[in-house]
């Protein structure tokens, strides 16, 4: 199917749930058209709580907390039940499709709107999205893009919100300040190809010894060069 057969990002911890698929579509059968951001209007543990309950009608691809920290529930080749309220999208890709059946859903912590229960504090531009969250919501995007690179294009299409499924109630899901502020910069990272890997100990050394024996090459031809410069010296003088 793609690079990642198994749909599981390496590295990070699983939660799986058993809250997801539909009828019509085969396991491992999603070929995603874009990755959606939902703010959780919560916090990590309670997104744990739902995955761990198999809570009916609510699962998503991942969880992210305020820490960077990255949970997966669902596999990517797997229809999660995160974007199927659909009321007046702006989304260009949508088409008659449930959304689920054709994209990747990821939960952040934390609050854009006062929920109408206890909450610490809203993101606004005083108390911005944690760094930590959008440096882990870039890794996450990164990796399902490049699952899916020969078909999916980083655009304003591609990399989506529920509120551009659902302009009514989910209007600021996960809000203006998302859009403005974090959008763009997932964007940009997956416009960029990402860092080589640091290399292995004996990589790094041979790498190191290459640039020396090149150094003591050079420094023997100028050696050369200026043996030969003082032999017609001493030849003219």
């Amino acid at each position: 199917m793609a690079a990642d057969s198994t749909g599981w990002l390496p590295g990070v911890e699983q939660v799986r749930t058993s809250a997801w698929g539909y009828p019509d579509i085969a396991e491992d059968g999603v070929y995603p058209a874009a990755v959606v951001s939902h703010v959780a209007q919560g916090y990590m543990t309670g997104l744990l709580g739902i995955a761990q309950q198999a809570a009916p009608g609510k699962s998503w691809h991942f969880s992210i907390g305020r820490d960077g920290t990255i949970v997966q529930h669902v596999s990517i080749w797997d229809p999660a039940w995160h974007a199927g309220d659909v009321n007046a999208p702006t989304w260009r890709l949508h088409n008659a499709t449930n959304p689920n059946k054709r994209t990747v859903g990821i939960e952040h912590e934390g609050f854009s709107i006062p929920p109408g229960y206890s909450y610490d504090y809203l993101y606004s531009q005083a108390a911005p999205w944690p760094e930590a969250l959008i440096e882990a919501s870039i890794r996450v995007h990164r990796w399902v893009f490049a699952q899916c690179v020969s078909w999916l294009v980083p655009s304003e299409d591609t990399v989506i919100t529920h509120s551009m499924l659902n302009t009514r109630t989910r209007a600021q899901d996960p809000g203006d300040l998302w859009l403005a502020t974090v959008r763009p910069r997932i964007i940009a990272a997956l416009q960029v190809a990402p860092p080589p890997p640091t290399p292995a100990p004996d990589e790094f050394q041979r790498g190191r010894r290459e640039m020396f024996d090149a150094w003591v090459r050079e420094e023997e031809a100028n050696l050369e060069r200026v043996k030969g410069l003082r032999e017609e010296w001493s030849i003219h003088g």
